[in-house]
Parts: structure tokens; C-alpha cells; sequence
């Protein structure tokens, strides 16, 4: 199970119809059945404090200090990769099906509108692709995938 310094491992109780968890570093998130998330542990970067109104999720992922949902799919879609920083970008990797298009989108803030970066979605098929924050930007951000 691992430490459990931030409640990380504390399932709030009471939690039903789950189809995934998937645990970061010292938070976890749970995917309901219904497309809506549960997250627990630590929230000094935002890690699971932006979960309410989320809805139509299809797959999670998380490690230190993030959570990272696929949204809007209407594929099912096996776990996504780890989000990981190298080089200076944000990048994640996802399996594709080929006849749809995969594009990373982000946000500051929650309150802020979905933006997507100026690359053109990259179409499935049937592998997985790597997708990538192009900007070099440090700041928190909010990060989800785009199924189209």
C-alpha cells in the first residue's frame, strides 16, 4: 500500500460503483461509474481540490502532485501513461484507436476555459502517441486529453 503521511490510503467511506483508482504520490483518485471522480490525500497543488463538476471521464492517471483525467471519450480507453516532465515539456502517453483524434488540452486555473495548443490533433491508430505540453511552461497547470 505504501506511506500514508497525507491520507493518501484513507478510501473515504462510503464509495461505490468505482471502475478505476489510480494513486499519485500522496493523493489517489477513484473514476465512479458514472464518469465522475472521488480524490483523497493531499491537495497543496491542486491535486484533487479540482474534481467537483468533472464529469464524462473515461481514464485517470496521477503521480507526484497532479491528477490527469481523459475526458470526453467516447472510446473506452486503457490507463493512460504517466504525465512526466523531461527535457522541459509535459508529456503523456496514450493509447489511440485508430478513426479518432487525440489532442492535450490544458488551463491555469479551473475556473479558466479548456485552451488547446496550436498543433493539430494527432489521429489514432491503433498505437500508442505521445502528446506534449510545446510551451515550456512551470506553472501548475490543468491537463486533460481530448477524444475526438
Amino acid at each position: 500500500m505504501g506511506a500514508n503521511n497525507a491520507g493518501q490510503t484513507n478510501v473515504p467511506a462510503g464509495l461505490s460503483n468505482v471502475v478505476a483508482i489510480a494513486g499519485g504520490d500522496y493523493h489517489s483518485l477513484a473514476l465512479k461509474a458514472d464518469g465522475t471522480l472521488v480524490g483523497w490525500g493531499a491537495t497543496n497543488v491542486s491535486q484533487v481540490s479540482p474534481l467537483a463538476g468533472l464529469a464524462g471521464v473515461t481514464a485517470i492517471s496521477t503521480g507526484y502532485g497532479y491528477s490527469l483525467a481523459l475526458m470526453g471519450g467516447l472510446v473506452p480507453v486503457p490507463q493512460l501513461g504517466e504525465l512526466a516532465r523531461t527535457d522541459g515539456t509535459w508529456r503523456v502517453t496514450v493509447p489511440t484507436v485508430r478513426g479518432y483524434h487525440y489532442r492535450l488540452e490544458y488551463k491555469d486555473t479551473i475556473a479558466a476555459p479548456w485552451l488547446a495548443f496550436p498543433s493539430p490533433a494527432s489521429p489514432g491508430d491503433d498505437t500508442a502517441k505521445m502528446l506534449s505540453d510545446p510551451s515550456g511552461s512551470e506553472t501548475n497547470r490543468f491537463y486533460r486529453v481530448r477524444v475526438q
